[in-house]
C-alpha cells in the first residue's frame, strides 16, 4: 500500500512540475523539488536494497545513477555547491529554466525506475551450465591466457608512449595514429574486453572468476594510467554484479575497494594536471567532480535553447550508425582514429564531441571532452515531455533482457554488453 501511494506521489509531482515548466513559471522555488528528490532517492534506495539486495542490477544502476547524476542535486541541497554554476571550460551560471528541466528529468527517472523495479522480480540464477571441462570453456580460458601477457606488454608500451609526450590528451588528438604497436594495443584491448565478458557469462566458479579477473584488472589498471579511467570503473561494477550472483558479497568488503579506486582515480587526475593546477589540487574537490556527467545534461538543456540543436543522427544511436558506416565503408575508418578533428564532427555525431566544440573550440581540438550521459541523450531524442515514458520503456527492455539472460549463454553475453548502458 505504501509503495502505491509513493508511486502516486511521484506521478502527481511529475504532473505538477510539468505544468510549471509548460507555463514557464521559472521563479517557483527549486528547493521544494530538490527536497522531494533527495528524500525520494533515499526511499527508493532503501526499497531497492531490501527487495533485490545491494549487488543486484537495479541496486547498482541506482547507486551509479545517484553518484554520477543525482549527487549534483544533493550537493546543491546541502549548500556545498551550486549545481547551476560550472567551471568546466569557463565560469558560467546556468538559467532557472535549466534547473527546472534538469530536476524534472531526474524526477522522471525516479518514477520510471520505481515503476520498473516494483513490477520485476530479479532472480539471477542461471538455468544453463557451462561445464569447465568442456571444449568451449577450455578454449575460452586458453585464449584469455594467451591474450593477457600480450595485452599487458602492449599497454605498457602505450603508457610509456603517452608519458613520453607529457600530455595525456595526445591520446585524443591522433598524435599516435601512425604507431603500429599503439594501434594494436587499442585493438587488442577491445578484443580482450570482449573475451572477458564472454568469460563472465560462462563461469560458474568463484575461484576461476577471481583468478582470471586478477589478470584482467591488472591490465585495466595499466590502461587507466594513460588517463582513461572509465573502463576500469565499468568493469569493476560488472565484476561485482557477476560475483554477487555467484555468491552474495559482504558489502563491508567492497567499501575498501571503492575507496582505493577513488584514491587511484584521484592520483591519475593529479598526475595528468598541469603544474599550475597541481599547486591548487584539492582531494575534496574530486568528490564534487564525480557528478561531472550531470553537467552534460545541464549544458545540453541550457544551450539547446540558444542554438545548440541536433539536426543529425540522435546521439543515442550514433554508435550504431558509426558501426554500420565502418562496416560498409560509408565513412573512412581513419576519420575515427585521427583524434578530435573537424572532419570527425562532420562524419560522426557524438554528443561529447559536438558539445565540447560548441562550448570551446580550442579545447575540443586539444583533445578535451565533456563526456556523455544517457540522460542527455534521451533528452535530445525525446525532449522533457516524453522523457520518463521512453526511459521506462528502456528500463523494461533492460530488465526483461536480464531475465532472458538466465536461459542461455547468448542472452547472457548480450545482457552483459547492455549492462554498460546502466552507467551515467
Amino acid at each position: 500500500m505504501i509503495k502505491r501511494f509513493f508511486i502516486l506521489y511521484l506521478i502527481l509531482l511529475n504532473l505538477f512540475h510539468f505544468n510549471i515548466i509548460e507555463n514557464e513559471n521559472w521563479n517557483f522555488s527549486i528547493f521544494f523539488f530538490e527536497t522531494s528528490y533527495v528524500l525520494s532517492c533515499l526511499l527508493i534506495f532503501i526499497y531497492t536494497i531490501r527487495k533485490n539486495g545491494w549487488g543486484s542490477s537495479p541496486s547498482i544502476f541506482f547507486t551509479t545513477y545517484f553518484a554520477f547524476i543525482g549527487s549534483r542535486i544533493l550537493l546543491d541541497f546541502l549548500n556545498i555547491s551550486n549545481f547551476l554554476e560550472t567551471n568546466l571550460f569557463f565560469h558560467t551560471t546556468l538559467s532557472l529554466r535549466t534547473a527546472h528541466i534538469f530536476l524534472f528529468l531526474n524526477e522522471g527517472i525516479l518514477l520510471a525506475f520505481m515503476l520498473a523495479v516494483s513490477f520485476f522480480t530479479f532472480n539471477n540464477k542461471k538455468r544453463y551450465i557451462i561445464n569447465e571441462d568442456s571444449t568451449f570453456y577450455k578454449l575460452l580460458t586458453f585464449i584469455f591466457k594467451l591474450f593477457s601477457p600480450l595485452v599487458f606488454m602492449l599497454n605498457i608500451y602505450s603508457l610509456n608512449l603517452a608519458l613520453s609526450t607529457g600530455n595525456y590528451l595526445d591520446i585524443f588528438t591522433g598524435e599516435f595514429e601512425g604507431d603500429l604497436l599503439y594501434n594494436l594495443s587499442n585493438t587488442f584491448q577491445i578484443i580482450y574486453n570482449s573475451i572477458y565478458i564472454i568469460f563472465l557469462a560462462s563461469t560458474k566458479s568463484i575461484d576461476s572468476l577471481n583468478k582470471y579477473s586478477r589478470f584482467f584488472f591488472l591490465n585495466l589498471i595499466i590502461f587507466s594510467l594513460r588517463g582513461q579511467r572509465g573502463m576500469l570503473l565499468l568493469f569493476f561494477f560488472l565484476f561485482l554484479y557477476v560475483r554477487n550472483n555467484l555468491k552474495k558479497i559482504n558489502f563491508r568488503k567492497v567499501i575498501p575497494i571503492v575507496f582505493s579506486l577513488f584514491i587511484f582515480f584521484t592520483l591519475i587526475e593529479f598526475l595528468r594536471s598541469t603544474d599550475s593546477k597541481k599547486n591548487d589540487f584539492e582531494i575534496f574537490a574530486q568528490v564534487k567532480y564525480i557528478s561531472l556527467p550531470a553537467e552534460v545534461s545541464l549544458f545540453l538543456i541550457e544551450y539547446n535553447e540558444e542554438g545548440f540543436v541536433n539536426n543529425s543522427t540522435p546521439y543515442l544511436f550514433t554508435p550504431i550508425v558509426d558501426y554500420f558506416n565502418r562496416l560498409f565503408n560509408l565513412v573512412d575508418e581513419n576519420v575515427f582514429n585521427q583524434g578530435r578533428t573537424i572532419t570527425l564532427l562532420r562524419k560522426s555525431n557524438y554528443l561529447s564531441n559536438q558539445l565540447t566544440y560548441y562550448l570551446n573550440k580550442p579545447s575540443y581540438l586539444a583533445g578535451f571532452g565533456t563526456g556523455s550521459s544517457i540522460v542527455a541523450e534521451f533528452y535530445d531524442l525525446f525532449d522533457h515531455r516524453f522523457f520518463s515514458i521512453f526511459f521506462l520503456i528502456f528500463l523494461i527492455f533492460i530488465f526483461k533482457l536480464e531475465k532472458l539472460s538466465n536461459q542461455n549463454i547468448f542472452y547472457k553475453i548480450l545482457w552483459l554488453f547492455f549492462f554498460f548502458f546502466f552507467f551515467f
